[in-house]
């Protein structure tokens, strides 16, 4: 698997380093890494996909370029957590099913979170009732982010 704009967040070193604050620690459900991804200033998704060996680019942002999103995958569930959020944030996570060139099936989990300096606990995310399998996954981050805000991923399940 392919995690775009995702990187490998040793909690313990972050929360040391001052990188994220303690309350943010739990963003690793299973301790002590969790994938982690900036809210970017372009507002472009993070995405997790099944890369090809003859795929001589990074996947753009549409999903219609199905030679550069050619496997399938189901997934199951993730836990994941908004890390340095400062007021109302929604985490958008759609998953899209690419068929020869043209989108056929986009599916939603939106989670929304209050904010106003509450703590919040990783949300395990169910994505097992989506009916079919998808290409690629995308996590959006939109709303009030600190500077170095972002979203935390951690027990990603899928089935291939």
């Amino acid at each position: 698997m392919t995690f775009a704009s995702f990187k490998v967040l040793n909690v313990p070193r972050a929360i040391k380093s001052g990188f994220i604050s303690e309350e943010d620690g739990d963003c690793a459900t299973s301790q002590p890494n969790a994938l982690f991804s900036y809210l970017s200033v372009d507002r472009r998704p993070s995405r997790i996909y099944v890369s090809d060996d003859k795929c001589k680019t990074t996947p753009g942002d549409c999903p219609e370029c199905v030679e550069q999103y050619p496997h399938t995958f189901k997934p199951i569930s993730m836990q994941v957590k908004p890390v340095g959020y400062a007021g109302p944030v929604t985490i958008d996570i759609v998953g899209w099913e690419v068929r020869n060139g043209r989108p056929l099936n986009m599916y939603r989990a939106p989670l929304f979170f209050k904010g106003g300096g509450l703590h919040v606990k990783p949300f395990k995310v169910c994505m097992g009732e989506w009916p079919r399998p998808i290409n690629v996954l995308a996590i959006q981050i939109l709303g009030q982010m600190w500077d170095d805000g972002g979203v935390a991923i951690d027990d990603l399940v899928v089935r291939f």
